[in-house]
């Protein structure tokens, strides 16, 4: 069970992340462009014009507002499930904190180390992974990867994965405070 609940905790932190890649003010430092910030606004559910785009460039859009849109859902249930834990079974909540920072910190620097050297093939698995239908592969004189070409892509993966690490430390340092307090307080 402490394994399950850490690997809960793991993706729920992801999802925030995801999150905060996905923040306004701060995918504006990525890409300040007006058009890319119109598809942000568009794949996180806002109705906006998006003519400017291919067909196929909007059918991708519409998988990664579905794929969004499950992250935000899962981080929802994810929540309500760890207070419940919290609440009701703090000691395996405590456990798996310290578990789901192994489990993030492994992962992630696995995953920069992955992407720093393999960064083509790290791109390419994560779309065939995550978009299996085959529609993220677009013309290099696409709107959509004008818009938002490979370093762009580059930057906010190396960013993501730091905000992960950064996470999986402050839960470990989180787990490590928790525990040293329930410990003096016995």
């Amino acid at each position: 069970m402490k394994f399950i609940v850490a690997f809960v905790m793991s993706l729920m932190v992801l999802s925030i992340n995801l999150n905060i890649i996905c923040y306004e003010p701060f995918f504006i430092m990525l890409n300040d462009s007006e058009n890319a910030l119109v598809v942000l606004r568009y794949v996180k559910g806002e109705y906006v014009d998006v003519s400017f785009l291919s067909e196929n460039e909007i059918a991708h859009l519409n998988d990664v507002k579905i794929m969004l849109f499950f992250s935000n859902l899962f981080l929802k249930i994810a929540f309500m499930f760890l207070i419940f834990l919290a609440i009701f079974k703090w000691h395996l909540t405590l456990d798996a904190a310290k578990i789901g920072s192994f489990m993030m910190i492994g992962f992630s620097f696995f995953t920069l180390i992955y992407s720093l050297f393999f960064f083509d093939n790290f791109f390419t698995n994560f779309h065939k992974i995550f978009f299996p239908n085959g529609n993220w592969s677009f013309d290099p004189s696409s709107t959509l990867i004008q818009l938002f070409p490979l370093d762009f892509w580059y930057k906010t993966s190396f960013i993501f994965i730091s905000i992960n690490i950064f996470d999986g430390f402050v839960l470990f340092f989180l787990y490590y405070f928790l525990k040293k307090t329930k410990s003096a307080s016995k």
